[in-house]
């Protein structure tokens, strides 16, 4: 059979305000997710401008050996698949070729890098994340800023970065005073600000530019911690203008990260990420950007509407029909669902530039006990909940942590809860679908 992330994108499209996303942006969407294998990304999503619905760029996250192996342009043959009766997954036309255009070509050469057990970036690299800049007149795949990221160094050097991994990424040697501004920048890390992000900006490339600019996203910032490591870097930014701007957005943020952006040397343009942990802190952060004017309310309230998921027995769309085979075969005890995921507010500052304000929206294939999504199920099938785990269960989590897709398994999650499965799984579910 042949898929693609279209499969996904057709699945949840019925789900999707057009104030979020408007259907002619949702097809060009569409255009370019067709030309991907659906398992190439283990989770997809959308980056959606608060200030007005008519465009949004789409991304995907690559992990797992599945990902890594489609990536490298080596397709390998995982045993778990072969247990699952099915037709070979049939790759979407021309994505093969993608290899012999040079930014594809470079994207490439980090994934081998990656795949490699003989390469240090293997045990550095946690996933690959593509990030398309959508342009609704152009029917063309166009090329994506590429960025990695990393597992979590524990003190470990960070040299690779500039030595393998973005060489690999850019197909050059860093130029000396990026390289310079790189290593500045990676001197003001500690271990409670750590790096979890590098990338490349090759989707925006100007013809002035000799290189494209690099992104850094630093994790676990307060404001205060962005304001020291701001001055620490000499940032040419107001930072007392930019304090109270972010004070105001920000504030009820779970975390944040830092994003800094280099052509050359440090840029101006900064961007901070704002993750909320629960639903109403979602609502109150989206009534102060109504207040200020920086969303709408129809838009503030499409958004607080977007998480969720998605059953094949919804019959809102067509289901991916290779995650339908999948749940087909591993019925009654695993069932794959499209979770719908609040993921950030994305805030970027620009000197000169009102504040801008982005969502991102993401979607992942995700696993869970069949038989817990019936919320009286628990009652009225009891012989089925005791059963110890069978092959269909061994067979599932294989599938899991070779294709690298999530699963949320209530009887390890809530190990101590011995009833109402069904109650736990929709409390997990709900965690998950607004940022937990």
């Amino acid at each position: 059979m042949v898929s693609s992330l279209n499969d996904i994108i057709i699945a949840i499209a019925p789900t999707i305000s057009d104030q979020l996303i408007t259907p002619s942006a949702l097809a060009a969407i569409g255009t370019v997710a067709e030309q991907l294998p659906l398992t190439l990304g283990t989770t997809v999503g959308f980056e959606c401008p608060l200030s007005q619905p008519t465009e949004a760029d789409f991304f995907l996250r690559v992990s797992g050996a599945w990902g890594q192996s489609l990536l490298a342009g080596q397709p390998l043959t995982l045993p778990v698949l072969s247990q699952l009766h099915r037709e070979p997954e049939l790759m979407p036309p021309g994505f093969t070729d993608l290899w012999t255009q040079t930014p594809w070509h470079h994207i490439q050469q980090l994934a081998r890098l990656w795949q490699s057990p003989q390469q240090a970036l293997q045990s550095e690299i946690e996933d690959i994340w593509l990030e398309f800049d959508i342009n609704q007149n152009n029917a063309e795949l166009p090329v994506p800023s590429s960025f990695f990221g990393l597992k979590e160094s524990r003190g470990n050097s960070l040299d690779w970065i500039g030595q393998q991994a973005l060489p690999a990424l850019l197909g050059r040697t860093l130029p000396t005073d990026t390289q310079h501004t790189l290593q500045q920048c990676l001197s003001t890390l500690s271990p409670t600000t750590p790096l979890f992000q590098v990338g490349a900006l090759s989707g925006r490339v100007s013809q002035s530019d000799d290189v494209p600019g690099l992104r850094l996203y630093i994790k676990d910032m307060t404001l205060q911690r962005i304001r020291s490591m701001l001055q620490q870097l000499n940032w040419s930014g107001d930072l007392d203008l930019l304090t109270p701007l972010l004070s105001g957005v920000c504030h009820g943020a779970q975390s944040l990260s830092l994003q800094l952006e280099i052509h050359h040397e440090l840029s101006p343009h900064i961007a901070v990420e704002c993750y909320f942990g629960q639903k109403n802190d979602w609502q109150q952060v989206l009534n102060r950007l109504v207040t200020m004017g920086i969303c709408s309310c129809d838009r503030a309230a499409a958004l607080l509407a977007y998480p969720g998921y998605i059953r094949s027995q919804d019959n809102l769309a067509p289901f991916p029909a290779l995650l339908q085979h999948w749940s087909d075969q591993l019925a009654p005890y695993r069932e794959c669902l499209l979770v719908k995921r609040l993921a950030y507010l994305k805030f970027t500052y620009q000197p000169g530039q009102p504040l801008n304000a982005k969502a991102y929206l993401g979607v992942s294939p995700t696993w869970v006990d069949g038989r817990y999504l019936d919320p009286v199920f628990d009652n009225s099938h009891p012989e089925l909940l005791h059963q110890p785990e069978d092959n269909t269960i061994q067979l599932c989590k294989a599938l899991i942590q070779q294709l690298d897709y999530g699963e949320i398994d209530v009887d390890t999650i809530f190990p101590h809860q011995r009833s109402q499965k069904s109650h736990w799984l929709n409390k997990a579910l709900t965690l998950m679908t607004v940022g937990g």
